[in-house]
């Protein structure tokens, strides 16, 4: 049986924040209780099992027993999900959205038309210019301070300062490379959205 996106994200938060605050099934059913909100162990089971589906009244006090937002169940993205980059995050929304941009949309900060989906991604793809800039230019001081060593650091290859020094520059190529992967994925989101302007 295939669930809606926002069932599994729902089902997924309420289980792993339930684990995360030490509670079992029937200890949360109590807070609940508590919150005049009747949810049996067995309910709060079916709900992480996606076998009971969840009312909007389940979501309110669900929230309030665990000490989360409404955003942090609706928007959390299940562990197992196949590829989050390819799957849809959220019941109607369009399939591009990712999910720091479906938190800021529950959020009231960004819109989900193909407009406000343009800029949420242009403001990515500048703010990853900024990082990848500073993180080049992190990466060429370490180079050049290692350059600086010159025969020193050839002799002294296993000393601890020389060591971290050459961590250093495999960390910042490796953050580099991420950092072109991320912009390439920014730039081909920003061409299939305005794609569909043509």
């Amino acid at each position: 049986m295939t669930h809606a996106p926002t069932s599994v994200a729902v089902a997924a938060a309420v289980a792993r924040h339930r684990e995360a605050a030490g509670l079992t099934v029937d200890e949360l059913s109590r807070a609940l209780i508590e919150l005049d909100h009747s949810l049996s162990g067995d309910d709060v089971q079916g709900i992480e099992r996606r076998a009971r589906a969840v009312t909007v009244d389940d979501l309110m006090a669900l929230s309030v027993a665990l000490g989360v937002t409404l955003t942090d169940l609706l928007a959390h993205v299940p562990a197992d999900l196949p590829d989050p980059e390819e799957a849809q995050l959220a019941t109607a929304v369009p399939d591009d959205v990712v999910a720091p941009q479906l938190r800021a949309w529950m959020e009231g900060r960004v819109g989900l038309g193909r407009e406000s989906r343009i800029s949420y991604w242009r403001d990515e793809s500048e703010r990853l210019d900024v990082l990848r800039a500073h993180r080049q230019d992190q990466h060429e001081a370490a180079v050049a301070e290692l350059d600086d060593l010159g025969e020193l650091a050839l002799r002294e290859a296993d000393a601890l300062p020389v060591m971290r020094l050459r961590a250093r520059i495999d960390e910042g190529e490796r953050d580099l490379g991420l950092m072109d992967r991320a912009q390439a994925l920014v730039a081909s989101r920003l061409d299939a959205l305005r794609a569909v302007e043509r």
